[in-house]
Order: structure tokens, then sequence, then C-alpha cells
């Protein structure tokens, strides 16, 4: 099967500059929003399992990202 060469061009893709973790909740603060996550009927399912999968574990990856760049 012969295939005829493919124009390729070069794809430059720029880094994201590394930045420092914000904390931008109290440790205190993120219950009442979880608790909303769970108990408020007036967001849709898809929002609040996200905002509690947040809430719950995405400081520990913030953490984690700080040494594994």
């Amino acid at each position: 099967m012969d295939h005829e060469p493919s124009a390729h061009r070069e794809l430059t893709v720029p880094s994201i500059p590394r930045q420092e973790s914000q904390n931008l909740l109290d440790e205190d603060d993120p219950w009442p929003l979880l608790q909303r996550c769970r108990t408020d009927d007036a967001l849709p399912t898809d929002v609040r399992a996200a905002g509690a999968i947040t809430l719950k574990f995405g400081d520990e990856h913030a953490h984690l990202m700080l040494y594994f760049p």
C-alpha cells in the first residue's frame, strides 16, 4: 500500500507559567460549601458532585502539583 507524503509543519506548544498555589478558602470555609453540595437540590447534580469532589480532594492535589510540576 503506497502512501503519499503528507505535509507536516512544526507545532510549538507554549508552556504554562508555574504559579504558587493559592489558598482561597480558610480551613473552616469548605464545610458549609460541601454541605451545600450535598443538600442543595437547586444545583445541578453534576455541579454538586464536581463541587464536592473539588472541595474534599482539590487542595490535596494542589499540594502535589508543587512537588510534581
